[in-house]
C-alpha cells in the first residue's frame, strides 16, 4: 500500500499517515491475511539432567553477543559473552560447558548459521548428540 502511494504521492509523514489509516481501516482489518499457523508441541519432559540442552544467541547488546545455553530438565542456564556468533565460538562455549556437565543427548536450536555449519553438524556427530532445530519463523518452539 505504502509504495503505491508513494508511487503517486509525497508528503514528509507519509509512512506513518498510511500505518495510521489502515490500522483504522475497518475493511482492511477484516480482510487482511491471517498470519501463518503452526501447531505447537510440548517437548518431552526430560528424566535428567543435561539430557537436552537448548541454544540460541541473543544480541548484539554493546556490540557483543552472547550464547545462552538452557538445561531442559533444571532450566539451569549457561551464558557465553563472545565477539561473533559463529561457529568457533559457539563449539568453543559448547566444550566448555560439556566439561563440566557432561555430554547431552539431544541439542535444540534455530536455523542460525553458527548451527547449521558442517563443523557443528560433524561435533555433533562425532559426540553422539541428536541435533533438532525449531521450524523457521517460529523461534518459540526452541524453549
Amino acid at each position: 500500500m505504502k509504495s503505491m502511494a508513494r508511487s503517486y504521492f509525497w508528503w514528509p509523514s507519509i509512512d506513518s499517515d498510511i500505518e495510521r489509516t489502515a490500522k483504522s481501516c475497518t475493511l482492511c482489518l477484516e480482510s487482511r491475511p491471517e498470519p501463518q499457523k503452526c501447531i505447537l508441541t510440548k517437548w518431552p519432559k526430560s528424566l535428567h539432567v543435561f539430557e537436552r540442552i537448548h541454544l540460541d544467541y541473543l544480541g548484539p547488546i554493546n556490540n557483543k553477543m552472547f550464547l545462552i545455553i538452557i538445561d531442559s530438565y533444571s532450566k539451569w542456564p549457561e551464558v557465553f559473552e563472545v565477539d561473533n556468533a559463529d561457529t568457533f565460538n559457539t563449539l568453543e562455549k559448547l566444550k566448555e560447558t560439556f566439561a563440566r556437565f557432561g555430554l547431552p543427548d539431544t541439542i535444540v536450536s534455530d536455523n542460525g548459521t553458527p548451527f547449521t555449519s558442517n563443523e557443528f553438524s560433524q561435533f555433533c556427530e562425532t559426540n553422539g548428540i541428536k541435533h533438532l532445530t525449531s521450524p523457521p519463523f517460529h523461534p518459540a518452539l526452541k524453549l
